[in-house]
């Protein structure tokens, strides 16, 4: 998911983009929410799931979830191609090393909602997507793993600095967190290293560097 300002940040026509990260039911989508109230500036960008249901009539999300070793391929380079669609007009070819070498994604600022695998498990049998019905508590700990080794640890390069939100709070109640965040997606800081340790701005779990 991206956030992208076109009055802010901006290096001369490039808007300054802000990509949300997190495990399944880390709260992505009603994090971006949290920001239509700032629509007048920022234009969200936010995961085409019924695209990925619906992919020619063929639902790739649910054949993901019960066939991984046959349809994890095809569905995350779909997901590769819708999300690139949103920011690039569409080419014949978008595998990975083409777009790395050819395209130009900008990331100014990558936001990690931090979860725990319980919590985004329990989250996602409450929204009870019939494709997401099969999903293992063990894939999720899987993704949280790659998803701390990347953002927190460092072990892959980030192509922005870190911001990392305690996204485990109930979402009922989760806005005031969110809110904490705005000043450095609306007003940034740029840093030049972006492989620095991640910025843990979380204030309801400062201590909070390992899980």
């Amino acid at each position: 998911m991206a956030s992208a300002s076109e009055k802010l940040g901006m290096r001369g026509n490039k808007p300054f983009t802000v990509f949300i990260e997190g495990n399944i039911g880390s709260g992505k989508t009603t994090f971006l929410n949290h920001f239509q109230k700032f629509q007048d500036r920022v234009c969200l960008l936010t995961e085409p799931v019924e695209k990925w249901r619906d992919c020619g009539g063929v639902n790739l999300l649910d054949l993901m979830y019960k066939e991984p070793n046959r349809w994890a391929m095809p569905f995350q380079t779909y997901v590769t191609l819708t999300m690139l669609n949103a920011h690039q007009l569409q080419t014949d070819k978008k595998w990975y090393e083409f777009i790395h070498a050819n395209i130009h994604i900008q990331a100014d600022l990558i936001v990690y909602l931090r979860t725990s695998p319980e919590v985004v498990y329990e989250r996602m049998m409450k929204r009870a997507r019939s494709e997401e019905s099969c999903v293992p508590l063990k894939y999720l700990q899987e993704l949280h793993e790659l998803h701390e080794n990347w953002l927190i640890h460092g072990s892959f390069p980030r192509a922005a600095p870190v911001l990392v939100l305690d996204a485990d709070l109930d979402l009922n109640n989760i806005s005031s967190e969110y809110k904490r965040s705005e000043t450095s997606i609306l007003k940034p800081i740029l840093i030049e290293n972006t492989n620095q340790h991640p910025i843990l701005a979380s204030p309801s779990k400062r201590t909070r560097t390992e899980m």
